[in-house]
Formats: structure tokens, C-alpha cells, sequence
């Protein structure tokens, strides 16, 4: 029993003293995040989308906690304007897929089109036209995912909706 106690005590302290490559390297055994669990994205502007224009959009999965917290600060027209700038800045730290909506026509991209990546969080930024945040961040859990654009702004639906 006394042995046992010593043992536990001894890895304990260890643990606390691990090297950071030791971490590092469990990082990346066990990498933070987690895949998309959606089955389907759809991208849905409605007819008068974007002021009845053509609309940029993004999907971009942060795979690491500070770069969640930058995107968490950008709209989507700062994104789209930094786009490039930022990408050198966060590279291999983001997965990205770009998208050309036209108003009323939407977009299904099914499971096996979508980012493979874990990530800590995604983001769809929208360049909208006017003072619209253009942003969502979206939970990687849902199965099926609805991005509707509106005329200034963007909307998220799940199947099953999200609880609250």
C-alpha cells in the first residue's frame, strides 16, 4: 500500500516537471479539436442576398487557440480584405474553403467536399456589402449544417437545431 502511494506521488511529480516537447510531442498523438461531424453544408442565399450581388464566402476551420481568437475578431469583409496577409501569418493553422455564391442559387457540399482537419472552432465570413458582421462561428457537431444569406446579414440552422 505504502509503495503504491510513493509510486502514484512520484509520477505525479513528474508529470508536473514533463519538458514541453514531451507535451508538444502528446499534442500531436492526441491533436486538439475534432473533425467536422457534418454530413452536409448548405449555402443558401436568398434572392436578394448581398444587395442582389455576387457574395464571397469562406469556411475556415481554426485549428489552434490563438488563431480561433483572431478570427474570432475579424468580420467577414476584414477577412476577406486581410485574407492573403493573414494566411501567410496562420499557415497550418487554418484549413480553408472558398466559395462564389450568386442570390438565389444555393450551394450543397456533402460530407467527403468538406475539411478533413480537427479544429477548435469554423467560421463562415460572408463579404457583405454595408455594415454586416458577415461572421458565424459554427459548432463542429451538427449533421447538417444551413448557412442562409440575406440581404446584410448571415444565419445558421442545424438539423437538429442546437439546444440552448
Amino acid at each position: 500500500m505504502r509503495a503504491a502511494l510513493i509510486l502514484a506521488l512520484t509520477l505525479t511529480l513528474a508529470a508536473c516537471s514533463t519538458p514541453s516537447i514531451v507535451k508538444d510531442a502528446a499534442d500531436w498523438v492526441l491533436p486538439k479539436g475534432e473533425k467536422l461531424q457534418w454530413k452536409a453544408l448548405r449555402l443558401q442565399p436568398q434572392p436578394n442576398a448581398n444587395q442582389n450581388s455576387p457574395i464571397a464566402l469562406d469556411l475556415v476551420l481554426a485549428l489552434d487557440q490563438v488563431t480561433a481568437d483572431k478570427l474570432e475578431t475579424l468580420t467577414g469583409t476584414q477577412w476577406h480584405l486581410q485574407r492573403e496577409g493573414l494566411l501567410n501569418g496562420l499557415q497550418g493553422m487554418v484549413a480553408i474553403q472558398k466559395f462564389e455564391l450568386t442570390p438565389g442559387d444555393g450551394i450543397q457540399v456533402l460530407e467527403d467536399e468538406l475539411p478533413k482537419a480537427r479544429a477548435l472552432h469554423a467560421y463562415v465570413f460572408a463579404n457583405l456589402k454595408g455594415e454586416a458582421v458577415g461572421r458565424l462561428r459554427i459548432s463542429t457537431r451538427p449533421k447538417q449544417v444551413v448557412i442562409e444569406v440575406g440581404e446584410t446579414e448571415l444565419h445558421l440552422r442545424t438539423d437538429p437545431p442546437l439546444r440552448p
